[in-house]
């Protein structure tokens, strides 16, 4: 390992390589096993890195900014200090994210969507599928402050410093007045306020929701200025939105109610289901990825693990294979069971016996082959663990596995090798 196989790493981590250097650094890591574990190493740190900022960001947005970090000196790398060296390098640039996220209003200008430089964070973003802010009503970076927002596509995931979720689907407009109080100008949210924030109140042009410890999803025509909500627990005071503030009614868990032509009325008939949860953005997400890969003119085959739009379900023997053209065939569902997958409305299959499997079929050979899967584990029960293998051991057999410390074995059975011992290879080259 040497400098440029550091400058490559640094490229790779922040985006930069070209399809050349890609192409020689897959290479090098195919040759290079220190290299490889230089790699996941830095993968791993990052990652835990990225998670304890954002973790330790929304509890501490507020809080004073720390006295700038001393540059740090400079180091002359050699390959046995690699680990240290990444180690320290995610370090410090963890340290700079957190000192511009605390970044005050009058250290960068917020293009006037503020009223002053001393404006507080009031809620982070804590999630987001697809999110698209005009370019003069946008949040900075992950950061709402008092003012006014106006998203045009995908749903995101607020958090407010006193802890309410707040969910946007767009398009909508919204203006953040405090911690306590937002208005919505048009579209549709859905609010989940904890004790902490009693009194969390949405405003439209004429009615005041305010919180009574509860979880309420709320809509605006921006046209009309109507208002549909529902209640899904606890309880929604409805207040008329003027100097006086007077209670126009009472709204109870199940219940939904709409605000036109002057009045509350009772609605029956509600789709309840328009609102998104905070735990719906994540599958959002994933359809939009998926979507994405489908686009993909290499793509030979994607299970998304769901039974069909022609399967009933009684008989759900069946993996859909959602590339047609490729020949490969569905999947073949043998003792594996269908059940509830990490999303409300997405389906998974269970694989908890040794005798659980899905036989496909792909033709062809092929000189390169990448692989993703998507896998909760619960357990290993072996020393290697099955994600995708051939069936039987044959030469160009592909076995990709996983072992008892849950890190990927991968590999292509090759004339002159042991059975029980493929050609191993880094799992960034699958």
């Amino acid at each position: 390992m040497n400098d440029r196989d550091l400058e490559m790493l640094d490229a790779w981590r922040h985006g930069r390589l070209s399809k050349d250097e890609f192409d020689v650094m897959q290479d090098r890591l195919r040759l290079d096993a220190e290299l490889r574990a230089a790699m996941r190493s830095m993968a791993e740190v990052e990652e835990g890195l990225s998670a304890l900022a954002m973790e330790r960001a929304l509890a501490q947005a507020n809080s004073p900014a720390p006295k700038p970090m001393p540059k740090p000196g400079v180091v002359a790398f050699r390959s046995n200090w690699l680990p240290w060296c990444i180690a320290a390098a995610a370090c410090v640039l963890a340290v700079a994210a957190w000192s511009h996220l605390r970044t005050t209003l009058s250290e960068k200008s917020m293009s006037g969507n503020f009223q002053t430089a001393a404006s507080e964070v009031t809620a982070l973003l804590v999630d987001q599928a697809g999110g698209v802010f005009t370019s003069s009503h946008k949040p900075g970076e992950v950061r709402f402050y008092p003012g006014e927002y106006e998203l045009l596509a995908g749903t995101v995931h607020l958090r407010y410093v006193n802890g309410v979720d707040f969910v946007v689907e767009g398009p909508a407009r919204f203006e953040i007045r405090d911690a306590l109080c937002t208005q919505l100008h048009a579209g549709r949210v859905r609010a989940i306020v904890p004790p902490s924030a009693h009194g969390f109140t949405v405003l439209t042009r004429e009615v005041a929701y305010e919180d009574v410890g509860t979880e309420f999803g709320l809509s605006v025509d921006g046209t009309t200025g109507e208002s549909q909500m529902h209640v899904f627990d606890g309880q929604v005071n409805l207040r008329r939105n003027d100097a006086d503030g007077s209670l126009l009614q009472s709204v109870f868990v199940g219940d939904s109610v709409g605000f036109r032509g002057g009045q509350v009325v009772e609605i029956s008939d509600m789709d309840v289901g328009e609102f998104p949860s905070p735990s719906e953005i994540g599958l959002l997400r994933w359809d939009a990825q998926r979507k994405a890969r489908l686009t993909d003119p290499g793509l030979i085959a994607s299970f998304p693990f769901d039974t069909g739009p022609n399967q009933s379900l009684p008989n759900q023997s069946l993996l859909v294979n959602e590339v047609r053209g490729h020949g490969v065939s569905d999947g073949r569902i043998v003792g594996a069971r269908w059940g509830t997958g990490r999303w409300q409305g997405k389906r998974a299959l269970w694989f908890d016996r040794e005798s659980d499997y899905v036989e496909i079929e792909i033709p062809g050979e092929y000189r390169e082959m990448t692989v993703a899967a998507w896998l909760k584990v619960h357990r290993f029960d072996h020393e290697l663990n099955a994600i995708l293998n051939s069936d039987g051991v044959i030469e160009g057999g592909y076995h990709l596995q996983m072992n008892r410390q849950g890190l990927p074995r991968g590999g292509v059975l090759r004339r002159g090798r042991l059975p029980a011992e493929p050609e191993r290879i880094s799992k960034h080259d699958l």
